[in-house]
């Protein structure tokens, strides 16, 4: 550990409960996980297979493992887990699908993948309306709505409100109000814009939207627009 300050120093030799250290860029995050690992493993017991090192990227978690495996020797090094969130996610399901009846050797789709399937089974290749019903599916799914449900809110129901940025990066508003329009007669569309940009929200107006707000607006702004178009 030497060439150590005394705060990584005390941040690896730390024991009690959760810890929190931050740190800016380039002052030595990665050199302080991977010392406390070592420190873990080799000082105070632990099975390599019971420390969990969690990254946001495969190139910070190759990295990690680099430098683990030049102070451990391979076998203790290669029993960690060093991966992304999301790697570790796979691993879990992998290891656990029989469980949920399904095989371990599954496909992971990407949008781009997804977009192909629902455009095949909406009969579409229209963007503006794979990004739509791309939304609607993710909004069922972060609501752990099962798929006889969904198929059921599909028949039966559908929005009654709608909120749409128009200032996100590479969004045509426009299009998506058609589309909306188009696919959800009923709903009503409240349109968020800039305030240096009325045009667009004008023209968003004028291709189905029913209110827009501008941006930057406070919580009783927008709820007051809410309630005034449910209402």
């Amino acid at each position: 550990m030497s060439g150590l300050n005394p705060q990584q120093r005390e941040a690896i030799h730390y024991l009690d409960g959760p810890l929190l250290v931050l740190a800016g860029a380039g002052s030595g995050k990665t050199r302080v996980i991977t010392q406390k690992i070592a420190y873990l493993v080799q000082e105070c017991g632990f099975q390599p297979r019971n420390v969990a090192a969690i990254t946001f990227t495969n190139k910070a978690a190759k990295e990690m493992q680099e430098r683990i495996g030049k102070i451990l020797s391979k076998p203790l090094a290669d029993e960690l887990q060093i991966s992304t969130f999301h790697s570790l996610g796979v691993r879990i399901l992998r290891e656990e699908a029989k469980s949920l009846g399904y095989k371990p050797r599954f496909s992971i789709f990407d949008s781009a993948d997804c977009a192909g399937i629902i455009g095949e089974v909406a009969g579409t290749v229209d963007k503006a309306t794979l990004r739509i019903l791309q939304s609607i599916i993710s909004n069922w799914k972060n609501a752990l709505v099962t798929p006889e449900g969904a198929l059921h809110m599909a028949r039966e129901t559908r929005p009654d409100l709608i909120t749409m940025d128009l200032t996100m990066p590479n969004m045509d508003g426009e299009a998506c109000i058609e589309e909306i329009a188009r696919f959800l007669p009923d709903a009503q569309i409240l349109v968020v814009s800039a305030l240096s940009d009325k045009a667009t929200a004008l023209r968003a107006i004028l291709k189905g939207a029913h209110g827009f707000l501008h941006k930057p607006f406070t919580d009783e702004e927008l709820l007051a627009s809410l309630v005034e178009l449910i209402a």
